[in-house]
């Protein structure tokens, strides 16, 4: 691991902390750094340190398994925590930030755009110097009969905005082996990935692949919508519309997919005032692509055991957790704690289907 601490290198930060970082899907990266906090010449230095005041900027590093780098996080500090021990040999100071959307939640605004929502995004994104392509139908969709206002900070409007198109908007850091980190946004619906993914296997065979987890707890729940009947009236009043939405343009996770399994279908109602169908179409879309993942999954294991990073919103494979819940799961969170020994991952995943694809021998057990 490595740490940059006010864009220098800080080797003794890096010697000394523990760290914790933690992605979760629709929030942004936080970073703790724990670090001693002994009395020297009758003060603390470590309280005082100049590289983690509030603002400073913070990045942490480490090897991603194929000879680069990954970035976990970088962004601001934006906080201390202290405890004192009296005779300092147990004192500690908790070092607090996030990712570079910290920023973007600092100052209410209230402004007007005009046209579709993609070009807002960029826009905004633009004044924090991070480079954001929303995805193709955002792009796309017919420009509002009416200015969209704003009335939020910049976060919570994008986090608006990403919710009424069914999107997801979150902030990633691109290292390089030379140059700064580049903090990349992403405004997307929820994808899903079937290349070379980390594989999360336990039950091995003797003799095979090796293991990567040592246990998986799993729960489900079939009781969330897989329809929506939408209906709205036209800000205008003139006239009302429909825009009913099911399940079916998901992308399944597994060969059985959760419209498919109990009693379906299961329906909610969605009512708002909009521009027409085509305002209503992504905001029912959007309830359902948090409900579909009826299945929640948790293990943990090592940066060194898996051989790879993992990240919310990646996707990764379960091997040896038998035929149904094998297979493909999306990453809804990932907490990374970092120290001298090791990198752990303790995960957070979610899947809309069960029983595994065509072609896959997952689930197989000794």
């Amino acid at each position: 691991m490595s740490i940059d601490a006010d864009n220098s290198l800080a080797g003794d930060l890096a010697a000394a902390a523990d760290v914790v970082v933690s992605e979760r899907m629709g929030h942004p990266a936080r970073f703790e750094l724990q670090l001693p906090a002994p009395v020297k010449r009758q003060d603390i230095p470590a309280l005082t340190d100049g590289r983690l005041d509030p603002g400073k900027p913070l990045s942490i590093f480490v090897e991603d398994g194929a000879g680069g780098i990954d970035c976990l996080v970088s962004g601001p500090v934006d906080g201390h925590a202290i405890r004192l021990v009296h005779g300092s040999g147990n004192s500690r100071l908790t070092v607090l930030g996030g990712d570079a959307s910290v920023a973007m939640d600092l100052e209410m605004k209230v402004r007007q755009w005009t046209g579709p929502d993609g070009p807002a995004v960029m826009a905004i994104c633009g004044e924090y110097a991070v480079p954001c392509l929303p995805a193709g139908p955002v792009m796309a969709r017919m420009s509002m009969q009416h200015p969209l206002v704003q009335r939020a900070t910049d976060l919570a409007f994008l986090r608006r905005l990403a919710q009424r198109n069914g999107c997801q908007f979150w902030i990633r850091p691109m290292a390089a082996r030379v140059g700064p980190v580049v903090n990349q946004g992403f405004f997307q619906p929820i994808t899903f990935s079937d290349g070379n993914l980390p594989v999360l296997r336990m039950n091995a065979k003797a003799g095979g692949e090796k293991n990567t987890i040592d246990s998986l707890d799993i729960e489900f729940a079939t009781d969330g919508p897989t329809a929506v009947k939408a209906g709205g009236v036209e800000i205008s009043g003139v006239s009302d519309f429909t825009a009913d939405t099911d399940l079916s343009g998901m992308d399944p996770l597994g060969r059985t997919p959760v419209d498919r399994i109990g009693p379906t279908p299961r329906t909610t109602r969605l009512t708002v005032a909009g521009d027409g169908a085509s305002d209503l179409e992504p905001r029912g879309s959007a309830v359902l692509a948090e409900a579909q993942f009826f299945i929640s999954a948790t293990t943990a294991t090592t940066a060194k055991r898996l051989g790879r990073i993992v990240h919310a919103h990646d996707t990764v494979k379960v091997e040896g957790a038998g035929s149904r819940h094998s297979g493909r799961y999306y990453v809804a969170g990932v907490t990374h704690r970092i120290n001298t020994a090791a990198h752990t991952m303790d995960l957070h995943l979610i899947r809309n289907a069960w029983d595994e694809e065509p072609g896959g021998l997952m689930g197989a057990l000794p």
